[in-house]
């Protein structure tokens, strides 16, 4: 009995005395916590930043997502989304300016009405004319007229040839905390809007998930943050229903205009509109 109550106290005691140091019995603190999985993942790809900028440079044609860009100088964001081959940016509205739509599906350019301004635009220093169909969406082959130039501006913020431009040398790699989830903070430079020909190298900084999803993406004076939304594919696909076409004349411009004056006038061009290049091919 006596060995029974000792064996009590002795537990009374040693009970108090872990407490009151903070221990427990079975818990090392001096041993490693066990590390997350995914920042585990992380801190490995972190290691090499190399392959990073390799795997992303490979895997550029194949991106699929929706980039909210912001450009630099307080103009406007807008949404660029791309995915199979194809691209849309959907541009915002203004006091006196209409949203837009611009889509590059297939061998195909498509814009809603309210981008049809912006080609009357591009044609008033030539005193051009444009005439649009009065279908919803106006459809063209991609090289026709004036795409090139009227989508120039919204394909430079296309993030595939960022990505596809980066350069693994000087590229650097750590893993940060982001609104409280772990990413990977890549550093690298690359080719900026104008492409390879460009001598110029701008810095990026992008951030992405451990499975090198892009998140967010800074540089060369823009920034894209990416999501993938469920209706992606839906939103790349051609405009349903009827598509109509547009046609286009190029007028004297603005010097050609004054030497035509002085000479007496330019029958040829005193008519723009009788002399549209329709995208349909129609005469």
């Amino acid at each position: 009995m006596r060995c029974a109550r000792a064996g009590v106290l002795f537990g009374v005691v040693l009970g108090a005395v872990l407490l009151a140091t903070g221990c427990s019995p079975g818990t090392d603190d001096a041993g490693p916590r066990p590390t997350d999985p995914e920042v585990a993942r992380l801190e490995r790809l972190a290691a090499d930043p190399a392959g990073v900028v390799a795997t992303l440079r490979e895997g550029a044609p194949d991106l699929a997502a929706r980039a909210r860009v912001t450009p630099d100088g307080g103009r406007a964001a807008y949404t660029f989304l791309v995915g199979q081959g194809s691209w849309r940016a959907d541009l915002p509205g203004g006091d006196d300016r209409p949203t837009a739509t611009v889509l590059r599906t297939g061998d195909r350019i498509c814009f809603d009405r309210g981008f049809r301004p912006g080609v009357g635009q591009a044609l008033a220093s030539s005193y051009g004319v444009a005439r649009f169909d009065p279908a919803p969406w106006t459809c063209t082959p991609a090289g026709f007229g004036l795409n090139t130039l009227l989508t120039h501006g919204l394909v430079r913020s296309d993030p595939r040839p960022r990505l596809a431009g980066l350069e693994t040398d000087g590229a650097t790699a750590e893993v940060e905390q982001v609104d409280g989830a772990p990413l990977l903070h890549l550093s690298a430079t690359g080719v900026g809007a104008d492409g390879p020909l460009d001598p110029a190298r701008p810095a990026y900084d992008l951030w992405l998930t451990a499975d090198l999803g892009l998140v967010r993406m800074t540089g060369d004076g823009t920034a894209w943050d990416l999501d993938r939304p469920a209706d992606l594919a839906e939103r790349l696909a051609p405009p349903a229903g009827p598509t109509g076409s547009y046609g286009y004349a190029v007028g004297p411009g603005v010097g050609s205009a004054r030497a035509c004056q002085q000479l007496g006038g330019c029958p040829d061009l005193a008519d723009p509109a009788s002399h549209l290049t329709w995208g349909d091919g129609r005469g």
